[in-house]
């Protein structure tokens, strides 16, 4: 009796969660078009990307091209024959189930559950489909309106963020789905471009997506090296369409710092806002290696060259150079300005959210990419500021 009064007061404790509710200030940056809430967790130890969180589903259906791609075989399934009913009323049945534990959230608030997924062999532009059951085992509350899913855990309410971008190209990948089926060949739906998930070692090939082959096109007939690419997907009259408007405004492009005539001060000039009292700090010059000291001096050439860095004498500010990874066997040349920023305000006026400037490209059919190649030397700084921005190589300062 007393064992019974016990637990059922754990019972009770386990079930006394914090209310969860939603609010304006889950809202998205971004707008939503009533698109499907699609999510990434983990699936036993793989990070699982493309998970519809579908309230009609019953049961948890994980589909057969990511299951294969994430290292089972067929012959660990559980034979289980559930015909799965589609929208159009057509039944198609499981190839068998699995026990696979999920995991959901991300730091310390995280919630793990255990479940037993369906393993259907049928054309998806998802990986997985969460249903009922799973979110029951999760006493998960998701919003569509807000594209987030709450749930509780034992450090509070943890949330899910909504991928737009994933959601966009899975809605446009069904429909190529569902027009290949309307035709009557499978052959000719557009399937998903990749099994997207990622596992804890290094990428397999097999599973990569393909790279998308590129043209160089010159734009200039008498200097050959000036190229822009162009890919090779790009069909006529489109392909030459794009290489004739390049070519038209070939000279807004610059090739090398020298290119760039800049702003003319009288038009604008960048101010430093440094506070008043504030004390100048110099940094002490750091010591570099021989292949990084050769890679500095050649970026502070190719500056000095086109007259975009100057050097100075006894400046009250000094920063040191750093070198940052681009890419390979490529540096960044960066100027360590920590001092400097603390000496200056914020500015309250916040950047745009990166993801939402890309998740607005989802389902265009064009995209250009346009490396803004060191634009920020554009704008001259104020006279009375420059030298605040001093810092000091091998060779000079």
């Amino acid at each position: 009796m007393k064992d019974e009064k016990s637990n059922a007061v754990r019972l009770k404790r386990s079930r006394n969660v914090d209310p969860i509710s939603f609010s304006d200030s889950d809202l998205p940056g971004y707008p939503t078009r009533n698109d499907p809430l699609v999510i990434t967790a983990k699936l036993r130890k793989w990070e699982l990307r493309r998970i519809l969180v579908d309230l009609g589903s019953s049961s948890e259906i994980l589909y057969r091209q990511a299951f294969l791609g994430m290292g089972y075989e067929m012959t660990q399934l559980r034979a289980a024959r559930v015909p799965l009913v589609r929208f159009d009323g057509e039944a198609v049945y499981s190839e068998g189930i699995i026990q696979l534990s999920l995991t959901v959230g991300r730091g310390s608030r995280t919630s793990r559950v255990m479940l037993d997924i369906l393993v259907a062999d049928v054309p998806s532009a998802y990986n997985m489909i969460l249903g009922r059951s799973g979110l029951n085992a999760l006493r998960a509350i998701p919003s569509t309106y807000h594209m987030m899913m709450k749930f509780p855990t034992d450090r509070g309410t943890s949330e899910v963020q909504g991928e737009l971008l994933l959601a966009r190209e899975c809605y446009m990948a069904s429909i190529g789905i569902a027009k290949g089926k309307k035709a009557g060949s499978q052959k000719d739906a557009d399937p998903p471009k990749e099994v997207s998930f990622l596992l804890e070692g290094p990428e397999d090939p097999k599973t990569a997506e393909p790279v998308d082959e590129l043209e160089e096109v010159p734009l200039e007939e008498d200097c050959p090296s000036r190229c822009v690419r162009v890919s090779m997907e790009l069909k006529d009259p489109l392909r030459s369409q794009i290489i004739s408007l390049l070519r038209q405004y070939g000279d807004i492009f610059a090739w090398t710092a020298r290119d760039m005539p800049g702003v003319n001060p009288e038009v604008m000039t960048h101010r430093l806002g440094v506070r008043s009292g504030f004390q100048p700090v110099r940094q002490k010059k750091r010591s570099f290696a021989p292949d990084r000291a050769q890679a500095i001096e050649e970026e502070i050439a190719k500056l000095a060259d086109a007259r975009h860095i100057r050097e100075v004498d006894y400046p009250d500010w000094l920063a040191n150079v750093v070198l940052v990874p681009k890419g390979q066997s490529k540096w960044r040349l960066c100027i360590d300005f920590t001092d400097l920023n603390k000496a200056c305000p914020k500015d309250s006026y916040p950047l745009p959210r990166i993801d939402a400037l890309i998740d607005g490209t989802a389902g265009c059919s064009l995209m250009s990419f346009l490396d803004a190649f060191q634009g920020y030397h554009q704008i001259p700084l104020h006279p009375e500021d420059q030298e605040k921005t001093a810092f000091i190589t091998n060779k000079a300062t």
